[in-house]
């Protein structure tokens, strides 16, 4: 059985809620939630907030929320640590991991994400893995050139067991996290569970083939231009796959936050939602 997982902090809550509002509708598998509240400015009140969040959109849920804050705080290096540490979780044999600007927008479940035994990974790109991430190099003592490159963006899915022996290994090979120099040693969080779970002969698991793993999301992250959210838009419609819509908060041209108006109005997300978390139309977003 499946758990889902997202990270979350103060400057992220609109995200947040649309997050909620998307997964209650769209979700259809196990309905068991953990949420990581990372560092804030004032973590009681953000805390306050992502408690009405849940209790306004995930009546029918089991959601915990729980405390994802160190004292040695990096915000970068604070999430994608513990997008691991509070995945692996007894309770469960997979963890499937979103941001909270991933907005669910049509119907899914694990079946998206695990097909005949075998785990998605968000993208695989036709490139040396080592071109996308030349630190990976660090990462193993063998020779990984010929492993294709993934892309991190969420969600993803790994499997706890597995998960525990990946992080056990980073542990015995970089040290403590806290002590580390750099936001993530040997690459990202997802990429370097990949490139470990991909090289472990002694492991049972296996990834889709590229051919079977379309992509499943569009829309804006970071440096997403109007005119890439407008074709994001377009493929959106015509690709069936995708199912979740991302709307990063970092996006710099004002005209993106209309375009993710129109597609959640599109796949039935009910006005009164959309202006409530980022504005009626028209006005600026916070979010944007």
């Amino acid at each position: 059985m499946e758990k889902l997982l997202v990270a979350t902090y103060d400057q992220d809550l609109l995200q947040f809620e649309m997050f909620c509002y998307c997964i209650n509708k769209n979700w259809k598998g196990n309905r068991f939630l953990t949420i990581v509240l990372n560092s804030s400015a004032d973590w009681d009140i953000t805390r306050w907030r992502v408690n009405d969040i849940v209790d306004r959109y995930l009546c029918g849920w089991h959601a915990e929320i729980v405390d994802g804050r160190h004292l040695d705080h990096d915000g970068y290096k604070e999430q994608a640590v513990n997008k691991i540490i509070f995945s692996i979780d007894d309770r469960f044999n997979d963890t499937i991991v979103f941001d909270s600007k991933d907005f669910l927008l049509r119907g899914s479940d694990l079946f998206d994400f695990k097909k005949d035994g075998k785990y998605r990974v968000t993208f695989t790109l036709d490139r040396p893995h080592l071109d996308l991430y030349p630190e990976a190099k660090d990462l193993l003592d063998k020779d990984i050139s010929h492993i294709p490159a993934v892309l991190n963006l969420t969600p993803w899915i790994w499997n706890i067991d597995q998960l525990k022996k990946y992080w056990n290994y980073m542990s015995g090979r970089f040290g403590d996290f806290s002590d580390w120099d750099s936001m993530f040693k040997g690459g990202t969080e997802s990429d370097t569970y990949y490139v470990y779970t991909f090289c472990d002969e002694l492991t049972s698991i296996k990834f889709l083939d590229p051919r079977d793993n379309p992509l499943m999301i569009g829309g804006g992250w970071t440096h997403q231009t109007y005119e890439g959210m407008l074709q994001e838009s377009q493929d959106f419609d015509r690709w069936t796959e995708r199912k979740i819509w991302k709307h990063s908060r970092k996006l710099e041209d004002p005209r993106c936050l209309d375009v993710t108006r129109s597609v959640l109005l599109k796949y039935g997300i009910e006005q009164e939602i959309i202006d409530r978390v980022f504005g009626r139309q028209g006005t600026p977003g916070e979010s944007s």
